[in-house]
Parts: structure tokens; C-alpha cells; sequence
């Protein structure tokens, strides 16, 4: 794959600009990860015994998010040097589980996620992933405004997690089983022999998968909590956290069946596709390139997420390719708004200009970051937005209209961000 192939000469090469050799050898390494990971079995389940069960879709995941997680550590060079001078110092005991300990807690509860068979195990580690991403806002973070951004992340899930977990419960107990194969065998046909309840019980699951994604409406504390992050809690965020909802979803949209026939499910898909739409423009007004970014991702899910509801075979094929590419992408971004933020000290797009004069190389990898994020034939993207953009078809041609305009205002987005960042004069603050 096109994005995985850039995204791992993308490590390399900012490894020998962020860290030393072994970092070089960390991303060396990813790639061999996970040719290991898809030699493993030719069998559609490669693994599956007591709460654990491992498919295709969580490989691709799991290979995901390792790459994610291991890019984050390697980027955050800053982070992990003022972990151990405060663990030295003993300076506030709070602090004892360490930045590595945060970032490497967040990838247990996300491969706990991917790999889940059981309904209960799956929303432990969903719920778990918000503490060591919280600590890593509230501690790491530079700004007195992280302290806001924590509390918007955690009011918004929680007020998505307890109608999801109560939904769990009562779907135990109506179908006796918590393992996701035994209870679609249960709702068999779906869920609509089963009445008003039924339809309750899809939308509450569909709106606590939708805050965590995040869909328009839902979307406030993303982009808050993306500029008051430290680099490897940004990267985490996009490049994995996300993908939960969207896996979530998909899940239980497997389990419980999408509801074409209620006036709901259309509202649901217009305003993933519409709110994709505004987002993007809202990436046109943005002046701080964390925002920029995160609104980008706003985009992208709300894609993701149409091509999960239609469940078409050629819709979901188009959500995993953009999951994956996107996983891959956006964190390389937030990575280079990281490398510019500790040279200029600032986020502003109009304070970090004229990179191509100080680091060519630098701006090369800006092109390749924002070209994969404009879905750049053959890259990845591209093929996953050629195929949701035909689903979308299988649903209600009008929608494709939509799906072809945040294609186009992708493209517009991340040539503004390219352009405004690599070309013009030089700043006075920069220091390269």
C-alpha cells in the first residue's frame, strides 16, 4: 500500500532529524511488523479463544496503530526528556507513570478494541483509552486552555458511554450472550422483530460510536483538544483514537444491521456527508495548523462513516482504505506542525512561513504529507474515495455530489496549507 510505503520512508528519513539510531531501526522495523502480521494466516479469522478474536480488519488496525504509536514516541524527543528530568527530580509523584507509560497504555486499550469478541471487553477498552489520553492533554499539554479541552473530551464521552453501556446490558440480557457472532445470530434479520426497542437501541449505539469519531455536531471538543495536545497526544488522537468509533461502527452495524428503511438512518448520513462538507470549509478559515488538521479529520470520518452505512461490500472496503491511509497521514502532519511549533514557537499559520528557503527537504516532506491528505492518485486515499464516492451511489446519487465536494475541498484545503506554509517570505520568529 502506497501510504504505508510513504509513511515508512517518512519515518526514516525524520529520524535521523528527530532522534538517534535507534529510532532509525524503530521505523526500519515497522514495515517488517507487518508483513508478519498478514503472512500469519490465509483464513479470515486468524485467531479466536476466550475474549480476544483477531480478523483482517483488526491486522490492519493493530498494524495501524503501531505505526501511529511508534511515530509518536519517536517525534516526541521534547516530551519524553521532560519526563525523565521530572522523574529524576521526583518533583510531583503524579507523574511517576511517565509519558511513555501514558502513550503505551493508550495502544493496549486500542489493540484491546480491535481484538475484542466480547461486547464487555470491547467497551472496557473503548472507556479505558480516554484516561491515558486525558493525562496526556492535562500533563503534556503547554497551554492553561488543556485544562478545558480535557473537560469538553470527557463530558462528550461520557454523555455517549452510559447510554452505550446500558444499551450492552439490555442487549445481553434479551439475546443471553455478549459475543459479538452469537448476538448477530440472536438479532438475526436485525433488529426489527424486536420493535420500538430495537430502533432505540441502534441509535443509541450509532450516537456513542459517533461522538468518538467525530461526526459534525459532535465535534466541538476535537479540534480543542488537538491544539491543546502535545504532539504525541494529536497524533494518537487522529491516528488511532479515532478509528475507534469508526471500528466500533462498524462492528455493530455488522451485529445489528444499518436501518435503510428509518427516516433516522438518512438523517444520520446527511449529516455525516454535509457536516464533511462545512468542515472543509471551515479547514479554508482556520489560522493555527493543528486546527487546520483536526478539521480535516472531522472531514475524512464523516466519509468513513457513510461508506460504513451503506453496508455495501465496495462502502466498506472504501472506509478501511481511508481509515488506514488517514491513520497514516494525519499523524505524519501533526508531526511536521509539531517540528515547525518548537522553531517558531508558535502554531500560527502565518507565523511559519517560508520553509522551502530555510529546509527544502522539509517542505518535500510537507508535499508528500498534504498530497496523501488530498487523496493523490494512486495513494491510498484516492482509492478509498473512488470507491465510497461509488457506494454513495448505491444509497442516493445526490449524495455523491457531496462526497465529490469535500474531494474537491480536500484538494483546496491542503494546497492552502502547503502553499502557506512552504512558500513566501521568512518569518521573523522562525528559527530554523
Amino acid at each position: 500500500m502506497l501510504s504505508m510505503i510513504y509513511g515508512t520512508v517518512f519515518l526514516t528519513v525524520w529520524s535521523f532529524f528527530r532522534a538517534s539510531g535507534g529510532a532509525l531501526i524503530l521505523s526500519m522495523s515497522l514495515p517488517l511488523l507487518s508483513f508478519m502480521f498478514f503472512s500469519m494466516s490465509s483464513s479470515p479469522v486468524m485467531f479466536c479463544d476466550g475474549f480476544f478474536l483477531l480478523d483482517y480488519l483488526s491486522v490492519l488496525m493493530v498494524v495501524m496503530s503501531f505505526f501511529v504509536i511508534m511515530s509518536s514516541l519517536v517525534s516526541s524527543c521534547k516530551d519524553l526528556y521532560f519526563s525523565e528530568k521530572v522523574l529524576q527530580k521526583n518533583a510531583l509523584k503524579l507523574l511517576s507513570f511517565g509519558f511513555e507509560g501514558a502513550v503505551l497504555t493508550v495502544f493496549t486499550c486500542c489493540v484491546g478494541v480491535f481484538c475484542s469478541k466480547n461486547i464487555f471487553c470491547f467497551y472496557l477498552f473503548f472507556e479505558l483509552s480516554l484516561l491515558p489520553t486525558l493525562w496526556l492533554i492535562l500533563s503534556w499539554g503547554s497551554n492553561p486552555e488543556r485544562l478545558q479541552a480535557g473537560v469538553a473530551m470527557m463530558l462528550y464521552t461520557v454523555c455517549g458511554s452510559i447510554p452505550l453501556l446500558m444499551v450492552l446490558i439490555s442487549s445481553y440480557l434479551l439475546t443471553g450472550t455478549g459475543e459479538f457472532l452469537s448476538m448477530k445470530l440472536g438479532f438475526q434479520g436485525g433488529l426489527k422483530d424486536y420493535g420500538d426497542y430495537a430502533f432505540i437501541v441502534w441509535v443509541v449505539m450509532v450516537m456513542g460510536f459517533f461522538i468518538k469519531l467525530p461526526v459534525f455536531l459532535f465535534h466541538s471538543w476535537l479540534p480543542q483538544a488537538h491544539v491543546e495536545a502535545p504532539l504525541a497526544g494529536s497524533m494518537i488522537l487522529a491516528g488511532v483514537l479515532l478509528k475507534l468509533g469508526a471500528f466500533g461502527a462498524m462492528r455493530f452495524f455488522w451485529v445489528l444491521g444499518s436501518w435503510k428503511i428509518s427516516a433516522v438512518y438518512y438523517f444520520f448520513l446527511v449529516i455525516a456527508l454535509y457536516g464533511g462538507v462545512l468542515t472543509s470549509i471551515f479547514c479554508l478559515c482556520q489560522s493555527d495548523v493543528k486546527a487546520l488538521i483536526a478539521y480535516s479529520s472531522i472531514g475524512h470520518m464523516g466519509v468513513c462513516l457513510a461508506g460504513v452505512m451503506s453496508s455495501s461490500n465496495v462502502g466498506w472496503a472504501g472506509a478501511v482504505c481511508l481509515l488506514f491511509a488517514h491513520g497514516l497521514c494525519s499523524p505524519m502532519l501533526f508531526s511536521m506542525a509539531g517540528s515547525m511549533y518548537q522553531w517558531s514557537h508558535s502554531q500560527s499559520i502565518s507565523l511559519n512561513k517560508g520553509l522551502l528557503l530555510v529546509f527544502p527537504s522539509f517542505a518535500l516532506c510537507w508535499m508528500v504529507g498534504c498530497s496523501l491528505n488530498m487523496g493523490f492518485p494512486p495513494s491510498l486515499n484516492f482509492v478509498g474515495e473512488v470507491l465510497l464516492v461509488c457506494s454513495s451511489l448505491h444509497i442516493f446519487s445526490w449524495f455523491s455530489v457531496l462526497l465529490g465536494s469535500m474531494c474537491f475541498l480536500a484538494g483546496v484545503y491542503c494546497l492552502y496549507l502547503y502553499v502557506s506554509v512552504c512558500h513566501g517570505s521568512l518569518s521573523n520568529i522562525t528559527q530554523p
